[in-house]
């Protein structure tokens, strides 16, 4: 009976355990796919949130900006491209995605139902600050961000989700316990079926040996039963021997059934887990008693790597008295003992505040950082004095019970700012988050200190404000715009000058004020500068508030960030209208002067005219006396200088307008020193100086304009002759320094002061220690011999010694190489006849005295003479006598001197007629207009013979 009763209760036992194992290891799986769903739909629920903050974090990079790759989470988040850095879906799809993770029907699907209907709003939201932005419209842009609409979605969203995530956790702690509480029923049914087992079997072996193979079968069912579960399972003697085979801790171990035999199992512990057993067993060894197991072993798994495991151990006890065996089992905790310790890491890394406390007030923990942000010391906290709503300001308290209050809902609440009182009175700003955590009110919470964002902040506002202040006051109008051109910004002056509204500019723009004449062009060049990044200038005028335009200078500069991309313009108008009537006056007032001076010459050199056609004419033989060539002479120097005068006067004009003309052509230094030196003859003759001449060996050459070269020369040596003592000497000196050529005219006389010689070039600057023997001239010469020099590409310098001992002047200018050309041709060579033949000759000018005295000249060299006195004369007589050489006056009663030049060369009878202009008009641009009207030479008044001989040199003259 007792044997039946045996059988009976071991077969009670095994069906129990089998059925409670198989039970067991359903829930278990059950549990795991559960808690697996859960994670995944916590998962989706975190993408979807993250998706849409890096769009709206994108859109506000992009707003600040202005650059385009700021908007790549925002074209992710809708879908639009594939973006290679961010490969997620687009929000919609995400969405999607964890519909399919719910079931239907529930709250959590009607949940997610309000976040796409959010997210949509929030994407076209994002979308319309863009559009608004690309279109220059970025005040409307900004005020959209500024009014919170956005924000607002973004934490309706983040409280739908929120309470999703709540609703997920609530079912994934429950899964959690499930499990946990599978786990120690799986632990406890097994310990049971093996107390249960091992009660069964003492009795079989007090009842038979049958009984004892029975129980050995019973046995090794449970064991099997154990071997199935999914800790891993040891059994050991009361000293710790293993002396049974565990196939679960040989499968985890990685050890063979000898390795783990009797104490080699624990080669598979880490060493300091071996060294707590063993103290253990030391202790047993001396006090007696059971068996103390640790509770936190370190086993190495199969692949090398140590895993953290929870050991619980039952003792199993002897027949008589004691402990027979030890059956344990260990769960493997790796994962969330790192978990434990990452945390641990971060919260003791001090880079944010840390705190772990509850929902009415207390701290239990907090890290360095949180310490040093409220200010006061871990002896504060160790007190447990130190709580964190005593030191909430009371205004805060209010904003701290809402948020604790969301937590209570939905397990967690979304950052918020606040203030924190520190130890010493003072206030800190913070940035807030927490979440509840186990089943009481216990919460963790970061807290991030603002006390640098705010003051930057503060800084910026103060900074904006005084630059808003500085360009509301400064005079110019000013603005900003985005890197495409958009103006967003005006100053106060721009609206005082328009009178125009700050929303009417951003809608039509600065250019509605721009004068339309000039929109085209100001428009395609601010175009041009803005796509290539260039500073930006132009002038243009602007209607004011009344109606009139006004001329403004306008600029704007490229402002880069630290790669080089232009984040924004800045530009400004400043009114020039004063200056440019203030121009245009001036500009009048000198081109009065400057036909003032012309007049002023034309005047003084018609007179001048018959004198020196006179002069040319006593100085023929048979007509002078000793007393007469005296007083010619002195006439014809006089002349000479009245004539140098007016050329200075017109070169100045020429000069400081910038119409000064160069007809530059490869000449030879000689030949210009030759020229200069013929002009100044007659007065260093007079002063009885002596003249020295060096030149190099070979000719060097120059790019110049021959007359204005010479010009120079003349001046130089006019000015030595003029400034040395009769009987001094003069030296020109021409020579070569690498490529260019140096020209100094040195003179031993009266020297220069030191102190005149930085402004001996400047206009009207003339010597004081030469006023007892100066000679003419109204200080003016120099002046316009350097700056013809400058415009050769030359230098000209003054030295001297000091007073008494001479100067000199240096002239450097490009050297040039020499190129082979032909003389320019006598238009009269053509002529049939000798080359120094007799010709009629046609003198056309209105002053009867000139003209006369003129032909009277010509005439004794046996030229045949007509004088005409109007336009229309001239041309009929030329009709009639068809006359070889044409001398023409420019300004004439009837018509210009021009006209009749076009008038003859329109006459086919007349196509080989010479014309020449002779007036007292010597611009630049007269001579250029006589060129055009057909006159093959200009001449101007007073002519010499030896001037028509220049230009005519086969017409014969009382020099031949």
């Amino acid at each position: 009976m007792r044997v039946l009763m045996a059988y009976g209760l071991t077969a009670g036992v095994l069906v129990v355990s089998g059925i409670t194992a198989v039970l067991n290891a359903r829930s278990q799986q059950e549990t795991a796919r559960e808690i697996t769903h859960a994670q995944d739909i916590a998962l989706a629920l975190e993408r979807i949130e993250n998706a849409l903050s890096d769009a709206e974090t994108g859109q506000r990079g992009f707003l600040l900006t202005g650059q385009e790759d700021y908007l790549d989470p925002y074209r992710a988040a809708r879908g639009e491209t594939s973006i290679a850095v961010i490969s997620r879906p687009s929000v919609s799809e995400l969405i999607q995605s964890a519909r399919r993770l719910l079931p239907s029907g529930s709250r959590q699907e009607r949940l997610l139902d309000r976040v796409d209907r959010l997210a949509r709003d929030k994407l076209s939201e994002l979308e319309q600050t863009i559009r608004l932005y690309r279109s220059g419209r970025m005040r409307e842009a900004t005020e959209i961000v500024v009014n919170g609409d956005g924000k607002r979605m973004m934490d309706d969203i983040r409280a739908a989700l929120v309470e999703m995530r709540a609703e997920d956790k609530f079912m994934l702690r429950q899964r959690q316990r499930e499990h946990h509480d599978g786990a120690e029923r799986a632990l406890m049914s097994a310990g049971v079926v093996s107390l249960l087992s091992l009660v069964t079997l003492a009795i079989l072996m007090n009842v038979s040996n049958a009984s004892s193979r029975s129980l050995r079968r019973s046995e090794q069912r449970f064991r099997s039963l154990v071997e199935a579960a999914s800790a891993v399972v040891w059994v050991t003697d009361a000293d710790g021997r293993m002396t049974a085979d565990k196939p679960s801790w040989r499968a985890f171990t990685g050890q063979g059934r000898e390795a783990a035999a009797m104490f080699g199992w624990m080669d598979a512990l880490h060493p300091e887990t071996r060294q707590a057993i063993q103290r253990a067993l030391d202790a047993r060894s001396r006090e007696g008693g059971a068996l103390r197991w640790p509770e936190r072993w370190r086993v190495r798994r199969h692949d090398g790597q140590y895993r953290e495991m929870i050991v619980r151990c039952v003792a199993m006890p002897a027949a008589e008295a004691g402990t027979e065996e030890w059956i344990g089992a260990c769960t493997d905790v790796t994962e969330l003992a790192n978990a434990e310790s990452r945390m641990r890491c971060f919260a003791e890394s001090d880079v944010i505040g840390i705190v772990f406390g509850d929902m009415s007030g207390g701290i239990r923990y907090a890290n360095d950082e949180y310490l040093r942000t409220i200010g006061y010391e871990r002896a504060d906290l160790d007190s447990g004095a130190l709580r964190w709503d005593a030191i909430t300001p009371p205004e805060w308290l209010a904003v701290d019970r809402r948020h604790v209050e969301q937590a209570r809902r939905t397990g967690t609440c979304p950052r918020y700012e606040k203030e924190y009182v520190r130890k010493n009175g003072s206030r800190v700003p913070v940035l807030v988050g927490f979440g509840m955590i186990g089943e009481e009110d216990e919460v963790v919470a970061f807290v991030l200190d603002l006390s640098d964002q705010k003051e930057a902040e503060a800084t910026l506002r103060r900074r904006e404000e005084e630059f808003r202040t500085l360009a509301d006051n400064i005079s110019q109008l000013a603005w900003m715009a985005d890197p495409r051109g958009g103006i967003f910004w005006y100053n106060r002056r721009w609206f005082d000058y328009t009178a125009v509204s700050q929303r009417t500019m951003l809608e039509s723009g600065w250019q509605a004020m721009l004068h339309p004449d000039h929109a085209l062009r100001v428009e395609d060049k601010l175009r041009a500068c803005l796509q290539n990044g260039m500073p930006w200038e132009d002038s243009f005028p602007l209607r004011g508030a009344d109606g009139r335009y006004r001329w403004f200078l306008s600029r704007a500069l490229p402002i880069h960030d630290e790669r080089g991309n232009v984040v924004r313009w800045f530009g400004t108008h400043t009114d020039v209208t004063a200056q440019r009537e203030l121009e245009e006056e001036l500009t009048r007032v000198n081109r009065r002067k400057d036909e003032f001076i012309a007049t002023l010459a034309h005047e003084l050199r018609n007179p001048l005219a018959p004198v020196q056609a006179g002069l040319e004419l006593l100085k023929l033989p048979g007509n002078a006396t000793p007393a007469a060539a005296k007083v010619h002479a002195i006439m014809t120097r006089q002349i000479a200088h009245l004539v140098r005068l007016i050329d200075d006067l017109l070169d100045v004009s020429r000069i400081t307008s910038g119409k000064l003309e160069l007809r530059r052509e490869t000449i030879s230094v000689g030949a210009v020193l030759d020229t200069a030196l013929e002009e100044c003859r007659l007065k260093l003759e007079a002063a009885g100086h002596e003249v020295e001449v060096n030149l190099p060996q070979q000719p060097l050459h120059i790019d110049a304009d021959l007359v204005r070269m010479a010009q120079v020369l003349s001046n130089l040596l006019d000015n030595a002759a003029k400034y040395t003592p009769d009987g001094g000497r003069i030296v020109v000196g021409v020579d070569s320094r690498g490529d260019e050529v140096l020209i100094s005219v040195t003179d031993n006389g009266i020297g220069i002061d030191a102190d005149l010689l930085p402004r001996i070039f400047d206009l009207f600057t003339q010597l004081e220690s030469a006023r007892p023997r100066r000679r003419g001239g109204i200080g003016i010469g120099l002046s316009i011999t350097r700056q013809i020099v400058a415009l050769h590409g030359g230098v000209l310098s003054a030295d001297s010694a000091g007073p008494g001992k001479g100067s000199t002047f240096s002239i450097r200018l490009p050297q040039a190489v020499p190129m082979s050309a032909g003389a320019k041709a006598d238009p009269l060579s053509s002529r049939p006849g000798t080359s120094l033949a007799c010709r009629r000759i046609l003198i056309l000018d209105d002053n009867a005295d000139a003209a006369d005295t003129l032909g009277a000249l010509l005439a004794m060299s046996g030229h045949e003479i007509h004088v005409a006195h109007t336009g229309a004369e001239a041309i009929d007589m030329a009709q009639r006598l068809h006359p070889d050489i044409a001398f023409l006056d420019i300004g004439l009663p009837d018509m210009s001197g021009h006209e009749v030049a076009r008038a003859l060369r329109a006459i086919a009878s007349l196509n080989g007629l010479v014309l020449v202009a002779l007036t007292g008009w010597g611009a630049d641009s007269d001579v250029r207009q006589s060129r055009e009207a057909g006159f093959d030479f200009h001449l101007t008044k007073p002519v010499t013979t030896a001037a028509i001989k220049a230009i005519l040199p086969n017409l014969k003259t009382p020099l031949d």
